[in-house]
């Protein structure tokens, strides 16, 4: 209350309207005094002094009820207008900084497009929908870390991602034809329909690896660690294999075998040539 007063009486427009209706209500009395033919009597002074603190106290009273009700609303809306204003601030900050970390991870410095990763996972945006699909295009990301992120449907052709570390990531759907996926840690990742024709898979992790009707035709495979992966309805169709471990490698009548046709149907017996059997 006693802030609410002082905001009240702090305020000069306030203040100038107490004073008017000090004023207003004296000179009505005081008229009223004059006119009085009891006016000399005492008695008659003490009631006008008694009616006159009533009538100053009601009105006063009812100009404060007024302000501190109207005060209210006024700071009410005022505070609703300051926290629009504030999430409108953050909502334009956040498209600036989403829009320079995206200008950062098409970096060809791999050491900037690596701290994009990382702003862009505190952010939060990998996993929010606000880059869903984003065009990474021939983006240098070697060695960043995108364990557990999500980049399905994404367009990384070209990219490298050389010595990265991909663990569990989502790539389902994504566009990899020609990426450098060099000696990457690819162990659980999810790559079920993704395009990886041509792509430079050479010495990569790929344990458990989920390759479920991916598209490798001629990529490199050579020497990666292929245990346990998923690779039903893979295309191998003249993927590099030689030196790659296949123990525990999930295949079946789908999967096209590097030395077959698009049909799947073996094509000649050089197996040596691609993969060993």
């Amino acid at each position: 209350m006693q802030r609410i007063l002082k905001q009240l009486l702090g305020d000069r427009t306030n203040l100038t309207v107490l004073l008017i209706l000090v004023a207003i209500t004296l000179a009505t009395s005081i008229s009223s005094a004059l006119v009085s033919p009891e006016r000399a009597d005492p008695l008659w002074w003490s009631g006008w002094l008694q009616n006159f603190s009533t009538e100053m106290s009601g009105a006063i009273a009812t100009f404060l009820l007024f302000e501190i009700v109207v005060g209210t609303q006024q700071r009410v809306r005022e505070r609703k207008r300051q926290i629009r204003q504030r999430l409108l601030e953050n909502r334009r900050q956040h498209q600036y900084n989403v829009r320079r970390v995206m200008r950062e991870l098409r970096s060809n410095n791999a050491e900037e497009g690596a701290r994009a990763v990382d702003e862009a996972k505190e952010m939060g945006i990998f996993h929010d929908g606000t880059i869903k699909g984003a065009d990474l295009k021939g983006a240098n990301l070697a060695g960043a870390d995108l364990s557990g992120l999500d980049l399905s449907g994404f367009n990384l052709r070209e990219i490298n991602l050389s010595g990265a570390d991909l663990t569990n990531v989502r790539l389902s759907g994504a566009d990899l034809i020609d990426a450098d996926l060099s000696y990457a840690n690819l162990i659980g990742v999810q790559c079920t329909n993704s395009n990886l024709r041509f792509a430079n898979l050479s010495g990569a992790d790929l344990r458990n690896a989920e390759l479920l009707q991916a598209d490798l035709s001629h990529a490199d495979l050579s020497g990666d660690n292929l245990m346990f992966a998923n690779l039903f309805g893979a295309n191998l169709f003249r993927a590099e294999l030689q030196g790659a471990d296949l123990r525990g490698t999930w295949f079946d009548a789908a999967t096209i075998l590097p030395d077959a046709d698009k049909s799947g149907s073996v094509t000649k017996s050089n197996y040596s040539k691609f993969w060993k059997p």
